[in-house]
């Protein structure tokens, strides 16, 4: 194998294992290599800027925060579609059953497909073709998140995953690999004597370190912690009137409101500087929602850094959407879409 194929398989390795993990996707003027952005699950998480370890309380806390797990009360389907760059497919799909006396169990599984990559070697002629080469990643989640214990929840889970990378031409110099690796992940939330507050933590990636085609390959760890702030903006009853609300103090029960929740996050990975998350969300009482965040880290331009999106909920489904840009990288967009059971 000549040098430069030696080195392109680290790259390929070192490039698989981290879109598997975190996972994350390195695409660069058009080709993988140079610059990562964190991928999360769930356009509403993403729109607000992945500052959700606090929040966590729909089917992507699979994801952020297994603890959450226990604040879904209903079970429900829900479905991530993510157009990334460079022609990358990222798929998620998760399921949420409440159980007795526990709490709730969630499922999940997600695909990424990195696409075709021109795959060149150094040879006495120059450089030269070898047709592509593809990574793919695919990864089964199991987890549950408990029933209130006191003031605290708590949350576990595992993922078992699998990457690989294959070459579409026989004349390459770098034989396919693949690499089986099994995670643990950990969450807790803590709601605070203060009405509208939660705190959050979760730690991802737990596990031995792996190895891909012999190269070493470290585990990105990663701890997340934040907290989340929700407050209801009450409406008075037209019914009752302002100055006979305020003269008696007549109650508004149930009533419709809406709500604005705020969020902050400080995330901690492995050989990485911490990064801050930020995002809010305003709930329209009649099931519509704007939401915007902010991420300190990555390579790109204040813009680049901030995301935003929209959601609409009713009795019996969920439909959110986030866009994120990316300067002259381009921009990512995301669409969820989650069925509610009674």
């Amino acid at each position: 194998m000549s040098r430069s194929g030696d080195a392109l398989l680290r790259a390929a390795a070192g490039i698989a294992l981290a879109l598997l993990l975190c996972p994350v996707v390195a695409v660069a003027s058009g080709r993988l290599g140079g610059t990562a952005v964190n991928l999360g699950v769930g356009a509403r998480a993403e729109a607000m800027g992945g500052a959700f370890v606090a929040i966590a309380d729909d089917a992507s806390a699979l994801h952020w925060n297994p603890a959450g797990l226990g604040l879904v009360g209903d079970s429900r389907l829900s479905g991530t579609h993510t157009e990334w760059l460079g022609g990358v497919r990222y798929e998620w799909l998760g399921f949420v059953q409440p159980v007795r006396d526990l709490g709730s169990l969630g499922l999940g599984g997600t695909f990424l497909f990195g696409g075709n990559v021109v795959h060149t070697v150094e040879t006495p002629a120059g450089v030269e073709e070898r047709g592509t080469f593809a990574y793919t990643t695919k990864h089964l989640q199991v987890a549950l998140g408990s029933k209130p214990l006191g003031r605290f929840r708590v949350g576990g889970g595992v993922e078992v995953a699998r990457e690989g990378f294959d070459f579409s031409s026989p004349a390459a110099e770098i034989p396919a690999a693949e690499s089986d690796i099994t995670l643990l992940h950990l969450g807790g939330l803590y709601t605070p004597p203060v009405e509208g507050l939660r705190v959050g933590a979760a730690l991802r990636n737990v596990g031995s370190d792996a190895e891909l085609s012999g190269e070493p390959a470290p585990l990105p760890r990663l701890l997340q912690v934040g907290a989340a702030y929700e407050r209801r903006i009450e409406s008075v009853p037209e019914e009752i009137g302002v100055e006979e609300f305020e003269r008696t103090g007549a109650e508004v029960v149930a009533a419709p409101a809406d709500v604005i929740t705020l969020s902050l996050d400080l995330r901690f990975m492995r050989e990485e500087s911490p990064a801050l998350r930020a995002g809010s969300e305003y709930r329209f009482r009649n099931g519509f929602a704007v939401r915007a965040g902010y991420r300190s880290d990555g390579p790109f331009d204040f813009a680049s850094r901030l995301s935003g999106g929209l959601g609409y909920v009713t009795a019996s489904y969920e439909v959110d959407y986030a866009f994120a840009p990316l300067g002259d990288l381009g921009d990512v967009h995301r669409v969820s879409f989650t069925l509610l059971f009674e």
